[in-house]
């Protein structure tokens, strides 16, 4: 490997402490995780979302995961894109676990390969590591639903590649592969892998994203990964239980590249997540499919948008549809227990249904509700009352 190409890689491990303000605000937990595996300690960095309680806003109390390799230089990142596409409704809240590149060169590498500015070869060791200890720890002592997402950078992105390939625990769901160092071992690697993912069968879904940065204008090495990277989108398609994306980055350099790749990445890992099309045809039944599906992938109840659920249950009842307007709003109220308009409009629909008592029921529910909570509807549910 020559000289220039490996500056660009070894810069990463140099670079320390630059935004240790920034990051402090975003880490709910630093910690020293001693591990068996490794003989050694890594640092973690955990962001872990805010739960407010009874908050129409956030139903959500569980999360995915997203192991994030070389957490000192890409936390920040992710973090931020995560949050970001979590309020556009692009993805879920996510914790996210940054994990410290201490002996990146050795950690991330699957095979070993003489050469004598670094040691190589502890990938499997790693993965074990990650598998046995990181992630049972952060199942137990976190809201974690256990479905995980790595996020790996040149060398951490081959490791991240490794895991998808040769992973026979199935710890992770999703892989995103960000300018993978596929010049590694002369390349026997990326020709070794090109051809498992074509032939081999995995125990379930995953989705896996690679992008590549303007390597090519780097050196030997660098034309060599982004001929590898080439020939990975030529060979490699999709099959039924493995999906895979690329996208090209060749307007970015090594390190600039993290940013778009993260952001497009986590677009395409959590592309099922999109909720508000569920919404757009006013189907119920489509609906309740869609978020159990989510369920089922995400390893937690997903719960509907209040807003849109309230919308979808007016439309209905603007249709005089009373008995499905009421479906909907019961749905809701298995999450929204104490959502005032819920409750206000569910009572609506059953007087329409000529259910007057149950009306009578959600109409005095609701005024407790307004009144506990100082709210402005309490007006609004004693002169409904008034009615009876």
């Amino acid at each position: 490997m020559t000289k220039t190409f490996l500056s660009l890689i070894m810069l990463l491990t140099y670079i320390n402490g630059v935004n240790a303000q920034q990051m402090a605000t975003l880490i709910n937990e630093s910690f020293s995780f001693e591990s068996t595996i490794l003989s050694d300690d890594r640092e973690i960095w955990v962001h872990t979302p805010k739960i407010e309680e009874n908050s129409l806003d956030n139903s959500q109390s569980i999360f995915p995961v997203i192991y994030v390799l070389d957490g000192e230089h890409n936390f920040l990142n992710v973090v931020g894109i995560s949050q970001a596409l979590a309020r556009a409704s692009l993805m879920p809240n996510v914790i996210v676990v940054g994990i410290s590149g201490l002996h990146r060169e050795y950690d991330y590498s699957p095979t070993y390969i003489n050469v004598d500015y670094m040691k190589t070869g502890g990938g499997p060791n790693f993965l074990s590591f990650l598998s046995n200890e990181l992630v049972p720890y952060i199942n137990k002592e976190y809201p974690s639903s256990n479905h995980n997402t790595i996020v790996g950078h040149s060398i951490g992105a081959m490791f991240a590649l490794y895991t998808l390939v040769e992973d026979t625990t199935d710890v992770f769901n999703n892989y995103l592969a960000i300018s993978p160092s596929l010049w590694w071992d002369n390349q026997s690697l990326a020709l070794s892998w090109r051809d498992k993912l074509n032939r081999q069968s995995f125990k379930k879904s995953k989705l896996t994203f690679v992008t590549m940065a303007n390597e090519a204008t780097l050196d030997g090495d660098g034309e060599i990964m982004h001929n590898q990277y080439l020939q990975l989108k030529t060979d490699v398609k999709n099959s039924t239980n493995f999906k895979i994306d690329y996208l090209d980055l060749f307007e970015e350099d090594h390190l600039s590249t993290v940013t778009p790749a993260v952001h497009n990445g986590f677009k395409f890992l959590f592309q099922n997540w999109n909720i508000d099309h569920h919404y757009s045809s006013n189907n119920f039944s489509n609906l309740k499919k869609a978020l159990e599906s989510l369920s089922e992938i995400y390893n937690f109840n997903v719960a509907p948008d209040y807003a849109q659920l309230v919308n979808m249950g007016r439309y209905y009842y603007e249709q005089k549809k009373y008995k499905i307007a009421i479906d909907i709003y019961e749905f809701g109220l298995i999450t929204y227990a104490e959502g005032l308009q819920i409750n206000g409009f569910a009572a609506q629909a059953y007087l329409k249904d000529g259910q007057t008592e149950k009306a009578k029921e959600y109409f005095n529910k609701g005024l407790r509700i307004a009144i506990s909570k100082q709210s402005p509807m309490t007006s609004w549910f004693e002169d409904q009352l008034k009615e009876f």
